[in-house]
């Protein structure tokens, strides 16, 4: 993937997670999953490691969707500071 590529993964990864719809998902699935929890029985391992699996899964998701940001804003830094060295040779400032 090139860094044009990256930047505008990056953009649509924040228009994605910025979106109310979105963050509403997450926070209603987020919430679900802690009532769930909340009034599972404390004998029922198995539901509070499920509970807690769909948990990280959620958790997951929505790293992706920052590092991805982060990774768009990276790209974004090294292309403009590959044109301001493009332009300073351009110039015969730097060689």
């Amino acid at each position: 993937m090139n860094l044009n590529q990256e930047v505008q993964n990056g953009l649509d990864a924040q228009k994605i997670i910025e979106n109310p719809l979105v963050q509403n998902a997450f926070n209603s699935i987020r919430a679900g999953i802690i009532e769930k929890w909340r009034s599972c029985p404390i004998r029922d391992k198995e539901g509070q490691h499920e509970l807690k699996l769909m948990d990280k899964l959620l958790t997951d998701l929505e790293g992706y969707f920052k590092t991805t940001i982060q990774s768009g804003k990276m790209a974004e830094f090294q292309l403009e500071n590959e044109k301001k060295v493009a332009k300073l040779h351009k110039a015969g400032i730097m060689r």
